[in-house]
């Protein structure tokens, strides 16, 4: 099989997140935000093997993306109302309260990369 592009999965990893908001992202903010996750996409998704692992796993990404614009919206529009803006410390916020159901389950020794989607993201 083909290798997955992961910045391709990458730039859909951020449209969901963009999609999901009900209120604007920062186009800024969100591209930074989104960069902390590229070194663990490579590590799952650049091998031989990463439009397989790529379509296993693409569906608990795309509820990651939902669950971080939800609760970045929910950080930005709690203090500032409906015309808020969401930004980077939004985002990151959102990032520190999923973070733990963040990885993809069922991590295997055949396929060691698995769950390796934010682990490896740093936002201390």
């Amino acid at each position: 099989m083909a290798e997955y592009p992961f910045r391709e999965a990458l730039e859909q990893f951020r449209t969901w997140i963009e999609d999901a908001a009900q209120v604007p992202i920062a186009p800024d903010a969100l591209e930074r935000f989104v960069e902390l996750f590229a070194a663990d996409f490579a590590i799952s998704l650049s091998h031989p093997r990463g439009d397989a692992v790529w379509r296993r796993d693409r569906r608990r990404l795309r509820n990651l993306a939902r669950y971080l614009a939800t609760i970045a919206e929910m950080h930005a529009t709690g203090g500032r109302g409906a015309t808020a803006v969401i930004g980077e410390p939004e985002l990151i916020l959102a990032f520190k309260d999923v973070r733990p159901h963040c990885g993809v389950e069922e991590t295997t020794p055949a396929e060691p990369t698995r769950g390796k989607y934010c682990s490896g993201v740093d936002v201390s």
